[in-house]
């Protein structure tokens, strides 16, 4: 009786698994845009309405940042989200790419209209390209 019930489970199994696992990954219809370290150096010497969020914790942050970036810590992002809608462009500087992905994703799911950026590589690119780093904090941090 058992050797029927465990061949059945088997089965069962094998069949969800091909199933659910050939259907296709859902996409973002809104793809991320990444900005190369030096790009985004040449933007943050004339870009206006444009806001550069750096998502690290804030301890991260006091130890050094790129100039003219914001902290503004993921785990912060969902409550201080309206703070966006000033911008028409946002930049999230981040450890890694996946953390900016997510940041980049709840903007979007708010305000599908912004243009939001990534630093591609992510705030190690910035520093081996050997661009401007700053551990001074803004006035009242």
């Amino acid at each position: 009786m058992k050797k029927p019930l465990i061949l059945i489970l088997i089965l069962l199994l094998a069949y969800s698994q091909s199933t659910f696992s050939s259907a296709p990954a859902k996409t973002s219809k809104v793809q991320n845009v990444m900005i190369a370290p030096a790009e985004l150096a040449k933007m943050m010497e004339s870009a206006k309405e444009t806001v550069y969020y750096d998502i690290r914790p804030y301890i991260e942050y006091s130890i050094f940042h790129a100039p003219k970036s914001i902290n503004m810590p993921m785990r912060y992002l969902n409550n201080r989200i309206d703070e966006v809608k000033k911008y028409n462009q946002i930049v999230i500087i981040a450890n890694d790419e996946k953390e900016a992905a997510l940041a980049a994703q709840m903007i979007r799911a708010k305000y599908p209209d912004k243009r939001v950026r990534i630093l591609s590589g992510g705030v190690d690119s910035w520093v081996k390209s050997g661009l401007p780093i700053q551990n001074e904090l803004p006035h009242g941090c």
